[in-house]
Formats: C-alpha cells, structure tokens, sequence
C-alpha cells in the first residue's frame, strides 16, 4: 500500500472513532421526539395554566373549573416546545360570569365530576403576541377514565 493510501485510511479511520466517541460522551437527542418531563418544570406549569384558562373559556359549563392535578407531562423540542399533559380538572363554586382575581380563590365543589383532559400546548417565548397555544385538547369525565 502507498503511503498516501495509507495516509486517507488513516484519516478516514481517525474521524470515524472521533464521530463514535463524540456520540457516546455526547448522546445526541433527536429534535421531533417526545421525552418526559417533570409536572414541576417551569415550562410545564406555565403550559398547565394556559391550557387550564384556554379550556375554561371554551367550555359551556356554568362554573369555572380549576386544575387540580397535572398528571403526566411530555415535552417535544419543535419550533419552540410542545407539551403533551393530562391534567385534572375540578368545578368550583365560582361562576363564569362572576368577577374572579385569583382562581385558587375559587372554592371547590363538595361533590365534584372532575374530567381527565389531554392537551398539547406550543410554546414560543420569544413571540410576543400569544407566546403559547393550545393544539389540541379532549376531556373526559373522571370515572369514565
């Protein structure tokens, strides 16, 4: 083998172990997947709360309903992030058309028929008009979860 044969196995030899060894220190995580995310995480309660105003004001339920558990939380890096969430929602003694400051004020039901709702919401800090979105959403009553 010639030396300059030699030499591009080399080459080509020494970039693959490098893109190798750069994976393994570095696992690259694929934009596009979903991973999970804790209920806790910033992005993740400010998405909680949007979804939870969003649905209020599409519902036709007479009382304002309050999320009272955020029960699984996915993230998706895309254009921004989405957040993949199933949340509880819980009826209070708080009517729509009532003046309400501060929705934990709003006292909940004795009995209530909490829903399980899934929304995804996309969020995009750096627009300044409506920052978030709510994609999708469908709810269902508790029990019938």
């Amino acid at each position: 083998m010639r030396a300059a044969e030699m030499s591009y196995h080399f080459l080509f030899l020494t970039v693959g172990l490098g893109v190798v060894l750069v994976n393994c220190v570095n696992p690259v995580v694929s934009v596009g997947e979903t991973e999970p995310a804790r209920v806790d995480e910033d992005g993740v309660v400010r998405a909680a709360h949007f979804a939870e105003e969003e649905l209020n004001k599409m519902s036709n339920d007479l009382y304002v309903r309050r999320m009272t558990d955020v029960i699984k939380a996915q993230k998706q890096v895309v254009e921004g992030m989405n957040y993949y969430l199933t949340i509880e929602m819980t009826p209070t003694e708080c009517k729509k058309n009532d003046p309400i400051e501060e929705l934990d004020s709003c006292k909940l039901l004795d009995k209530p028929e909490k829903q399980i709702c899934d929304v995804v919401v996309n969020e995009r800090l750096w627009v300044k008009e409506n920052p978030r979105q709510l994609l999708k959403f469908s709810c269902e009553n508790a029990h019938q979860k």
